[in-house]
């Protein structure tokens, strides 16, 4: 049983090291290409520029995923739509762009389960 543990430990340190590894030298990149984004949003579809939602990650722990907001601001939660902006921004996966600031702080990974 301590050896599963400590294996497990050893493979979750292994892929918080890879993540880090891998997104370490592009954070520059990836950090200017949300704020364009995020000015980008702003632009064309105001306030707010960012959504957030809490999730549950591993062993149950409670954290807010940050996404470039993609939906109209109406009042009514049921008739929001996707804006122009942001079906061209989910067809190209850019509206998570964000999520590699979670990724950093240790919240998700690139590798494993979406």
């Amino acid at each position: 049983m301590t050896g599963e543990t400590g294996s497990r430990r050893r493979a979750l340190a292994g892929k918080r090291a890879l993540d880090l590894v891998l997104l370490g030298p592009t954070v520059p990149l990836f950090a200017a290409a949300t704020g364009a984004l995020a000015l980008v949003v702003l632009a064309l579809d105001g306030r707010p520029v960012l959504f957030s939602q809490d999730r549950v990650g591993q062993g149950g722990r409670a954290f807010r995923i940050w996404k470039l907001r993609t939906m109209t601001r109406e009042a009514d939660p049921r008739d929001r739509r996707p804006t122009r902006l942001g079906r061209w921004l989910r067809g190209r996966g850019l509206d998570e762009l964000p999520q590699l600031f979670n990724v950093l702080r240790g919240d998700m990974s690139l590798v494993g389960p979406r």
